[in-house]
């Protein structure tokens, strides 16, 4: 498919690094970090340093020490690139701020696959036990994908999705600082699960967000690739919900 291409969702965009097409993200109201594989200009099996956010936010994510940088690797979801986590190294990316507001609603979208059913980090504020968290979860072989805060799960339904398979998830906070919310989590575009209403974020629970592992740099680190995360202080509804996941699939095959 050749660059410019232009689908639903997506506005006209560009060829990335590795020659993948590279749309553009059409709704990005409150949108305050854009992971995306082709702002690199990297070759595969590099180690990723620096994950930069696409938002304009300026909320990159980084990882010093060597062992646990992540790797770089071409055409592997339709045409895209991907950042490969091993979790025997605990790689992960942080950014230098919480990124996430505490007191706003919160969506999170990410395109990503696990190689083990396992409990693996996919984006996260804290340790895996307070704060905010978005993660694969193990149910006795099950893969289930929990939306987590404060201490309390408030959403983890079954996904159907397996290990070494594909797709894109949606989490839907709706609870803020203090006063209490519903949650939805979605996988390619259908609902799974609606929460009642769980108990506020706590902002003094949030850290640093983290890519690939626990906010402490340790805990639940991801075994498998993470192509995409989007994240949005504020609950995406409606055609904008569309807008957003038509992106997603449309870009990944999904």
């Amino acid at each position: 498919m050749p660059s410019g291409w232009s689908l639903l969702g997506c506005g006209k965009g560009t060829t990335g690094s590795a020659g993948a097409p590279d749309p553009t993200l059409s709704y990005t109201t409150n949108l305050v970090l854009q992971l995306k594989p082709n702002s690199f200009s990297l070759n595969d099996g590099d180690a990723v340093g620096t994950w930069t956010d696409s938002s304009g936010a300026g909320n990159n994510v980084t990882q010093a020490t060597t062992s646990k940088k992540p790797i770089f690797k071409t055409n592997i979801l339709n045409g895209q690139s991907v950042v490969r986590f091993s979790a025997a190294s605990v790689q992960g990316l942080q950014a230098a701020s919480q990124v996430i507001d505490t007191t706003k609603k919160l969506s999170i979208f990410i395109v990503a696959r696990q190689t083990s059913v396992a409990d693996h980090a996919l984006v996260t504020t804290v340790g895996m036990f307070n704060g905010d968290s978005f993660r694969f979860k193990n149910s006795a072989g099950t893969q289930k994908i929990q939306l987590y805060q404060t201490g309390d799960v408030i959403t983890d339904p079954n996904t159907g999705i397996g290990a070494n398979n594909w797709a894109y998830y949606t989490g839907i906070n709706r609870g803020i600082n203090g006063t209490n919310g519903t949650s939805t989590v979605r996988v390619n575009g259908t609902t799974l699960a609606t929460s009642g209403s769980a108990t506020g974020r706590n902002l003094l629970f949030d850290g640093n967000l983290a890519i690939g592992f626990g906010a402490d740099a340790a805990s639940n680190p991801l075994d498998g690739d993470i192509a995409e995360v989007l994240l949005y202080n504020e609950e995406v509804t409606g055609a904008n919900l569309t807008t957003v996941e038509s992106y997603l699939a449309s870009k990944y095959g999904l």
